[in-house]
């Protein structure tokens, strides 16, 4: 049986906290989708993809990202991207080397394709999606006014699986 799997970063739970309780109080009349606020706030690392062979995947995941130490993703400021509003870093590179690992040995080890998403890859934090533009373009001015963060952390690394009633497979805490 196939599973959805995707691989993911999760900054520091203080920046998190912090994170929603600013977009849920910019929300409150907006009523934008929380759904990426109740999801954990995750930098992927990775499109999700589908494979039949996710625990030998996972089993290997694990052995690459053991020796990632915290990556510092430097300054963040909100973005608005198409529908979305995304979290965007100062750093990235760091994580698009770790991005372009993954990429690599997913596929030369599992045979797992590159997507075109990972192509051109941005590392970002996804806050919200809508088809609403005049919400989506006040909240990104509320964001955007008040957004104030100290240099964002990734200290948790995690495999995830829909079939799994998306569970999280904590690889790093």
């Amino acid at each position: 049986m196939k599973k959805l799997m995707w691989i993911a970063g999760i900054c520091e739970e203080k920046t998190r906290e912090r994170i929603v309780k600013l977009a849920e109080k910019y929300n409150e009349d907006l009523k934008l989708s929380s759904r990426f606020l109740i999801f954990p706030l995750h930098v992927s690392f990775k499109r999700s993809f589908y494979t039949e062979d996710f625990d030998s995947i996972k089993s290997g995941l694990k052995g690459l990202m053991n020796d990632q130490k915290t990556i510092d993703l430097g300054k963040s400021h909100p973005e608005r991207v198409g529908d979305m509003i995304w979290i965007c870093f100062e750093k990235e590179e760091e994580i698009k080397m770790l991005h372009r690992d993954i990429d690599l040995f997913l596929k030369e080890r599992y045979g797992v394709m590159i997507d075109p998403f990972d192509e051109h890859y941005k590392a970002h934090m996804t806050l919200f999606r809508d088809d609403d533009e005049g919400k989506l373009d006040q909240m990104f001015e509320r964001l955007d006014k008040e957004w104030i963060f100290d240099p964002i952390r990734i200290d948790t690394y995690f495999i995830g699986s829909k079939s799994d009633e998306n569970e999280y497979f904590e690889l790093k805490g």
